[in-house]
């Protein structure tokens, strides 16, 4: 190969590495917080608050992604999605401790043991692990396979971002304890639970990398059709909000909520290692969990606009209308990119989808 062609095909290169990397910056934010309507448009694409979450969720999906490419991690990167998850309503936003957080809702206070606020810890563990860190990661993924495990940053982007992430959450930090100061009588943190919460971050990353090596492939179990594992992906996402949501407004039991959303993380994780690392599963059975899991977000989103909340979720259905537009649109180019490209295999890539 001459120089030229060479140059042509590095500059190739380095372009779609940047096209991922800042796929995986927007993304991450776009889901974990536009479109759920955590974070409506009005305050979403406020420029300060666009920089904080993008350096915050797309730093910290980025920073997963190259632990999985360079540890060639298969199933522990779980471990990676669900510390993300602890660091940032553990450690940060501290929603996990704080009744007085303005999104909990009926789950204000319930379940509170050893002061956790169990019910929407869970919840908000298996939010946050799979759509604010690996879904936007089976997004790139299946979008860019030949770019699968290939590292995006260099030793200085990985610092660079790392600065980022605490640079965030800095801010936010920093602007809870604002808002806090306003109430009559704010929450003061727990530093035990802060602090355990981060001890908690650590070790899961400290097992992830010690399970480097670690691979699981079924093939006993028949492997459900696409269509089974976008309902899995609807249902699991809507039942992992609407469950505790419901259980707690009818004043049930705090511990049978805690119960039943365990019962839901076990059957999770049995889907996970019976059918996500089958053998046969390929690309599309992929393709079709991220859609169903994006598909609930989307079709609650006029619930936002519409509901009690009204004047705050000012443009949510339009977030929803896009969403289902580029949703379709990223269906059909990732069809035509793993064209030609051998059945994905949890063996080959040592990553989930």
């Amino acid at each position: 190969m001459s120089r030229t062609k060479r140059s042509a095909v590095i500059e190739r290169s380095m372009n779609r590495e940047m096209r991922i990397l800042w796929s995986l910056l927007l993304l991450s934010p776009a889901l974990g917080e536009l479109l759920s309507g955590s974070c409506p448009p009005l305050r979403f694409f406020h420029p300060l608050t666009l920089l904080a979450l993008t350096l915050f969720y797309g730093g910290a999906t980025v920073l997963i992604r190259e632990a999985r490419v360079r540890w060639r991690l298969q199933w522990p990167v779980l471990l990676l999605a669900v510390a993300y998850a602890i660091w940032e309503e553990g450690s940060t936003v501290q929603s996990f401790f704080n009744p007085n957080h303005p999104a909990l809702g009926a789950l204000s206070g319930y379940g509170l043991y050893g002061g956790i606020q169990w019910p929407w810890a869970i919840g908000m563990v298996f939010y946050h692990a799979t759509m604010s860190t690996l879904v936007p990661i089976a997004i790139v993924d299946l979008l860019w396979p030949d770019s699968r495990d290939v590292p995006l940053l260099r030793r200085r982007g990985i610092v660079l971002t790392i600065l980022g992430v605490l640079l965030a959450r800095m801010a936010f930090v920093g602007f809870m304890r604002s808002q806090e100061a306003q109430r009559p009588h704010p929450y003061q943190p727990d530093p035990v639970l802060v602090i355990g919460s981060v001890a908690v971050v650590g070790l899961l990353v400290y097992v992830a990398h010690r399970l480097r090596r670690s691979v699981v492939v079924r093939s006993e179990a028949p492997l459900a059709p696409p269509l089974g594992f976008a309902i899995i992906g609807f249902v699991s996402q809507g039942a992992n909000f609407l469950v505790p949501m419901g259980m707690a407004a009818s004043h049930l039991p705090a511990a049978a909520t805690v119960a039943v959303q365990l019962v839901g993380m076990a059957a999770a994780l049995a889907f996970v290692f019976g059918e996500v690392l089958h053998r046969d599963r390929a690309t599309r059975h992929a393709m079709a969990l991220v859609i169903g899991s994006v598909a609930f977000y989307i079709a609650a989103s006029p619930l936002h606009e519409f509901g009690p909340a009204a004047a705050s979720q000012r443009g949510m259905v339009a977030v929803g209308l896009l969403s289902a537009v580029l949703l379709v649109a990223w269906r059909n180019r990732a069809v035509r990119a793993c064209v030609g490209v051998p059945r994905f295999s949890p063996v080959e890539s040592r990553g989930l989808p």
